[in-house]
């Protein structure tokens, strides 16, 4: 993945975070959905801070951190992801149709190959 030209290293798990919630872009996910889909547990573990997580995901791929375009908290309900194809648009509150494997580019030996959906349950 790049941002601003420059490549952008993922571990496994900020990858795996950010496919999902692209794969699902505009729906909004709970803090306990999010780590039984991408971890795999069914309640948050205890200690675990997912606020803490998308906040080093936000500073590697938004243009400014601290106010997200992309990785968005929905308050009260948990997490989303929106990706626009003109912020100054009429219609920017709409999501695109850019494919997941155009905006996230998987490459050999930086983070683990994607799943295929059969395999992932998505």
């Amino acid at each position: 993945m790049t941002k601003k030209g420059e490549c952008i290293y993922l571990t496994a798990k900020e990858f795996d975070l950010l496919y999902f919630l692209f794969c699902h872009k505009g729906q909004v996910f709970t803090k306990d959905q999010l780590y039984e889909n991408v971890w795999g547990f069914h309640n948050a573990p205890e200690g675990s801070n997912l606020t803490s997580f998308i906040r080093k995901l936000r500073k590697k791929i938004e243009p400014f951190p601290d106010n997200p375009q992309y990785i968005l908290t929905v308050w009260g309900a948990g997490y989303n992801i929106c990706i626009f194809t003109n912020l100054n648009s009429p219609y920017h509150h709409t999501a695109n149709k850019i494919n997941a494997r155009r905006f996230i580019r998987w490459q050999p030996g930086r983070f683990p190959r994607p799943l295929p959906h059969s395999q992932t349950g998505l």
